[in-house]
């Protein structure tokens, strides 16, 4: 029975090479862990350093409501300005239509529906303003929220400064002590342990005047980063009171103007002409067809924006929050050209990015981003809805 289990195993007994290929397979087998594991620390390693080393960045977005120019009724373009002409000022004479006898009879329907538009304009004038009240106490809340911790950091940067002031006092009459034990000492008119007694009381004062001088130090930037908060917080406030008078000022103006227009088509009758006057100082971004060309009612026959009143904002991770300060500098590249300017102000709340931004999958994945304001002054002839590159300095 022995030697044929012997025999068996003499059978099964592996090849030398049937071996040498196994060890071979768990080499490599071993080698590609090996180097698996060095690649993905290798990616873990280079996030990390772009997430702590690299300089904030994000998309900026060029901003502003145009003004476009619309046909108050059918009519035919007698008249427009020519393709050439780009700069407009306040008054000038942009386009004239004709109205022919055949849309004569929609005047009263547009009349209607000129006075259903101001009535609307109206009731947005309400809502924006009621919004913007709102809005408006809840900022006036959070400043006195932000008035009260100062106040808090302040009266503990008193209390601080007292202490410490006491605790000097105190360390400078213990050392005092010490020396005049000390010298008691040497004329030996004291015992050691009245010596050593001063010795304590000293070291006990040193601690607690160091102790006493960190607490000031702590109390003291605590108060200096509230009262800066709080001025940041005024001028954010001061703006938004601002943008609520502009838009306001706007709604006004464009309730004026439809309320001129109700006017001018009581007058309009057949074969009469209308002028499309510039409301604003700007520029032409966009033109109807050539003169002879027919539009219907509320077609826009020529755009307008003003790029002294452009908005530059950024829109930015929210990892990189706390890399953004306001008078930080910002170097902008817009097409070929590169442009410095500095941060203006930064919303405190995340925002929802563009559509646009979002159709030119310029943007990750994120939902909401930090929206920053820009310095505009250094921007030289740019267009509402053009596009660029943010990179924040480092502070």
């Amino acid at each position: 029975m022995a030697i044929k289990r012997l025999r068996r195993l003499e059978d099964n007994t592996p090849s030398v090479a049937e071996i040498s290929r196994n060890v071979t397979e768990k080499k490599t087998f071993f080698r590609r862990i090996r180097l698996v594991t060095i690649v993905l620390a290798l990616i873990v390693t280079a996030i990390i350093l772009y997430y702590n080393y690299s300089p904030a960045s994000g998309v900026v977005l060029i901003e502003e409501a145009s003004v476009p120019l619309r046909a108050p009724v059918a009519a035919e373009i007698k008249w427009i300005v020519s393709a050439k002409t780009k700069e407009v000022h306040k008054g000038d004479l942009l386009a004239t239509l004709f109205i022919s006898s055949t849309v004569n009879v929609g005047i009263s329907k547009d009349f209607l529906d000129r006075g259903m538009e101001a009535d609307r304009v109206k009731f947005d004038m309400a809502l924006t303003a009621m919004r913007f009240e709102l809005e408006s106490q809840r900022l006036e809340q959070e400043e006195l929220r932000l008035k009260l911790e100062q106040k808090t950091a302040n009266d503990e940067y008193q209390r601080a400064k007292i202490a410490m002031e006491k605790a000097q006092q105190i360390f400078e009459l213990d050392n005092k002590q010490k020396d005049k034990a000390e010298r008691l000492w040497n004329l030996d008119a004291i015992s050691i342990s009245d010596r050593q007694a001063a010795q304590r009381i000293y070291l006990t004062a040193e601690a607690d005047l160091k102790s006493a001088i960190l607490q000031y130090n702590e109390s003291k930037s605590k108060s200096e980063f509230a009262a800066e908060t709080l001025a940041q917080f005024k001028m954010g406030l001061d703006r938004h009171r601002q943008r609520l008078n502009e838009a306001v000022a706007a709604s006004r103006k464009y309730l004026k103007s439809s309320s001129a227009a109700i006017g001018n088509i009581r007058e309009l009758d057949s074969g009469y002409c209308i002028d499309l006057i510039s409301p604003i100082d700007g520029m032409i971004v966009d033109r109807m067809g050539p003169e002879g060309t027919f539009v219907d009612k509320g077609e826009t026959i020529l755009t307008l924006y003003d790029p002294r009143n452009i908005r530059v904002y950024a829109y930015v991770k929210a990892i990189w929050r706390n890399r953004l300060k306001q008078g930080q500098e910002v170097r902008i590249k817009m097409d070929q050209d590169y442009v410095k300017t500095t941060i203006s102000y930064v919303l405190p709340n995340l925002v929802a990015p563009p559509t646009q931004l979002r159709n030119q999958k310029m943007l990750s994945m994120e939902n909401y981003y930090i929206k920053v304001e820009l310095n505009r002054s250094p921007f030289r002839n740019v267009m509402p809805g053009q596009t660029g590159y943010a990179v924040f300095e480092k502070k």
